[in-house]
């Protein structure tokens, strides 16, 4: 390695200068700033993607409000949130399709007890049975 000392008092002065202001920049940032850069590439949905989306969470590298935060650039609180709700609303909407089935399913019992043939006489007995 080359040692990288400046050649005279000036070049000195210049690189001390310039380190103090690097060292203040240093001081001055604030620790809780974040950038959030949008995705560069585009994902666009098909079977690739789902294919991709399906690994990642069989294969535990990501969960679903990880996804839901990288797929629509917003923080991974908020996707929580989201994936929250959708729990909510799907147990909602199962409690509902359980109630409707079996509305439907008592009135199908209903017809086929309507239209259900009667039941025949019993032929085993016969008229010397009945003396």
């Amino acid at each position: 390695m080359v040692n990288a000392q400046p050649a005279d008092k000036a070049s000195a002065i210049y690189v001390e200068q310039q380190a103090m202001i690097i060292n203040a920049a240093l001081m001055d940032i604030d620790r809780n700033f974040r950038v959030i850069w949008p995705v560069l590439t585009k994902n666009r949905p098909g079977p690739d993607r789902d294919a991709h989306d399906s690994f990642q969470l069989n294969f535990m590298v990501k969960s679903r409000a990880e996804q839901l935060a990288e797929d629509l650039n917003i923080p991974l609180e908020e996707a929580i949130a989201k994936v929250q709700q959708s729990i909510q609303l799907a147990g909602s909407e199962s409690v509902m399709i359980a109630q409707y089935q079996m509305q439907i399913q008592q009135q199908q019992m209903a017809m086929q007890a309507a239209y259900a043939p009667a039941p025949e006489p019993d032929s085993s007995k016969t008229k010397s049975d009945t003396k």
